[in-house]
């Protein structure tokens, strides 16, 4: 039996990311020197979506981290390890599993002022009755 090129250890699927977040993928390889790219690949079979590729030298158990994009969107997608990319000595790993991608908390913005102030001030006085 061959022994795998590579091999995607974490995250093996069921994990939850968010839009914006990082994403740490820690595999085990046998290829100094190559190029390695951290790939999200959809359930769906709407694409593959490179969070990260570079090139690493070493052998054994490594890792990349990469941002998940703002265009991405939210799903079920396997995490992807690929060395030498389009090349003919490519070869991946994908997770077990499938893992989620989740929107972006929605952003808030609160004014501070005056206007939320007496806001404030009129919700207390008529809460306890004040004239």
């Amino acid at each position: 039996t061959t022994a795998q090129a590579i091999k995607v250890t974490s995250p093996n699927g069921g994990e939850r990311y968010k839009v914006g977040s990082s994403i740490k993928a820690e595999f085990d390889t046998a290829k100094s020197g190559s190029s390695h790219a951290l790939q999200l690949v959809s359930t769906t079979g709407s694409g593959t979506y490179t969070l990260i590729q570079k090139t690493i030298v070493g052998t054994g158990s490594l890792s990349l981290t990469g941002t998940v994009p703002a265009t991405l969107a939210p799903g079920t997608y396997f995490v992807q390890i690929c060395t030498d990319c389009g090349t003919a000595s490519q070869s991946s790993d994908m997770s077990d599993a499938y893992i989620h991608i989740d929107a972006a908390a929605p952003t808030t913005t609160t004014t501070q002022g005056a206007s939320s102030y007496e806001a404030l001030f009129q919700y207390y006085k008529n809460l306890f009755g004040v004239k």
